[in-house]
């Protein structure tokens, strides 16, 4: 159970649901976890000292002057997430989610000019390409009974101190002085007042008893579900150059788009019904209840990236690469809705927001990456390859100058406090039985720049391993397929938050906590042509 060992990041994870920006959101928009060609994806992406396929230019730019000839190549693909989803504290059974997407991994060509020289730049190349930099994709689903707590009764927490006229106004959103949830759960019938207060609520699961204290009515059969969908591509215009088949140097103006959608549900229904009075003396039941909240990210941004290969004999290539900090600027949308049903439908409830649109921008780290090669007749390929990354050099800011340039400060603290450097060590083998097919091999292993409450790393890493196909025609065409199945860090999600504390402000009765166990498959192909 981690619920105390990454008790501040959840903390931040929480504000992230409600619509604000946390050090979270920054990791998802700024990580990398390359796809690009079959054939990049089939050598664990350990690229950065082979070059002369189109995947590879991601990650060094020099790569496109590799190969001496023309390309172009087109990678559809085929993701398929499954995660097991298991609870603690309510929603304790087991339950397995599979979801499957088709995605456009790689697309674009690269003209490369031979000078005719037999020294200096013999051949210089101008590409543009489209890579696959990251693949959001995920679904899950986590049920059971819980005897404790409730999200309707977190609500009411939230709520009160703020005056039911002021949760009840037509423009209650709109003002945005009280939190959204406790306006949704007011006008949604999720919580009301009770004993002639007008600033005191409890959750429509809980009652109070004689002694004043609240607690749950029934015990409650709770489900939750989220599906993350979105691709982070970048789109590269490449320039390479071919000194003397010794150096080869090259540069990428990167523009990175990315696409997020973040759909999430909560419901709770009582095993046991129990019958509910409202002030004008109507009795019901509550049959369910249940919130929904959307979440959407359109982002863009440019880099620079420079990077050389070194070709210094006997087949051992040398490489290496720096991506400037990227300048990204976010288009956000935000939505929650949520009802209320009882058995005398007269009383039911439901209440949607507006959409929140609010833009702002993001500094993205640098990337240093390095790689060694080494190529025997050209039968054997073997490459390894490093990457660093400091996250904690993340850095949210207005979109405006003019905005208030304070309003990110505690978010960027905790980037800067509770974030750290990744590393990535990647691995590829390429071994060709005969001139026309090769097979191949990789692994890539990444470590997680997040810390714990005590500044310590936690050791949740990500590692993939993958096998690829390839042919190649006396012709121009050559085709590639590569299959990887990724395992992705163990994850904790809080649906809603804790809410059931002493005097001294201490947790006494935690909320759910539930523990996604993820991997993500790939199957890819790439077709290509040589001209």
């Amino acid at each position: 159970m981690k619920r105390i060992y990454t008790l501040v990041l959840s903390l931040a994870a929480f504000a992230a649901s409600a619509g604000a920006q946390s050090m979270y959101d920054a990791l998802t928009l700024s990580e990398n976890n390359y796809n690009g060609t079959a054939r990049s994806i089939a050598l664990g992406n350990a690229m950065t000292a082979v070059g002369g396929d189109l995947g590879s230019l991601t990650l060094n730019p020099a790569g496109s002057s590799v190969a001496g000839y023309s390309q172009f190549t087109i990678t559809p693909n085929i993701s398929v997430s499954a995660i097991t989803s298991t609870g603690v504290d309510g929603m304790g059974d087991e339950v397995s989610t599979r979801h499957t997407r088709f995605n456009l991994y790689n697309i674009g060509s690269v003209i490369n000019v031979n000078t005719g020289n037999q020294f200096g730049i013999k051949n210089f190349s101008f590409g543009f390409v489209a890579n696959s930099a990251a693949n959001h994709l995920g679904e899950m689903f986590a049920s059971g009974v819980n005897s404790n707590t409730s999200f309707m009764g977190e609500m009411a927490v939230l709520a009160d101190g703020w005056a039911s006229n002021i949760l009840n106004d037509r423009y209650a959103y709109e003002n945005a002085r009280a939190p959204w949830r406790a306006i949704l759960g007011y006008q949604a019938g999720m919580i009301s007042t009770f004993g002639g207060n007008t600033d005191k609520y409890v959750g429509t699961t809980e009652s109070v008893f004689d002694d004043g204290s609240i607690g749950l009515a029934s015990d409650l059969n709770q489900e939750y579900g989220r599906l993350i969908t979105g691709n982070k591509t970048d789109i590269l215009l490449n320039f390479g150059m071919n000194i003397s088949d010794i150096l080869h140097l090259g540069a990428n103006i990167g523009m990175v788009t990315t696409n997020y959608r973040c759909d999430s549900f909560i419901r709770e229904a009582p095993v046991t019904p129990f019958i509910i009075r409202f002030d004008d003396n109507t009795e019901t039941a509550l049959t369910d209840a249940r919130m929904r909240e959307n979440l959407r990210w359109d982002a863009n941004g440019i880099y620079a990236k420079f990077g050389f290969i070194l070709t210094p004999g006997a087949g051992l290539r040398l490489g290496a690469a720096i991506q400037t900090p990227t300048a990204v600027t976010i288009n956000e949308r935000y939505q929650m809705d949520g009802y209320t049903h009882f058995t005398d439908g007269s009383c039911n409830a439901k209440s949607t927001s507006p959409e929140n649109d609010f833009s702002y921008r993001l500094k993205s780290p640098y990337r240093f990456n390095a790689g060694l090669a080494w190529s025997v007749l050209g039968v054997l390929l073997v490459s390894a390859d490093y990457e660093m990354c400091d996250y904690s050099t993340m850095d949210f800011r207005p979109a405006y100058d003019s905005d208030d340039r304070y309003m990110f400060i505690d978010t960027n603290h905790d980037i800067a406090s509770y974030m750290g450097t990744a590393h990535a060590f990647r691995a590829g083998l390429e071994v060709k039985p005969i001139p026309a097919i090769a097979l191949r091999v990789g692994y890539n292993y990444q470590t997680n720049p997040q810390k714990n409450a005590d500044f310590e790393y936690v050791d949740s890493n990500r590692n993939s391993i993958a096998l690829g196909l390839g042919y190649s025609s006396e012709g121009s065409f050559f085709a590639d397929f590569a299959l990887r199945r990724t395992t992705l860090p163990d994850e904790y999600v809080y649906p809603y938050p804790d809410y059931i504390t002493n005097d001294a402000g201490q947790v006494t009765t935690y909320s759910p906590e539930i523990l996604n166990t993820r991997s993500l498959w790939d199957v890819t192909c790439t077709l290509g042509w040589r001209f």
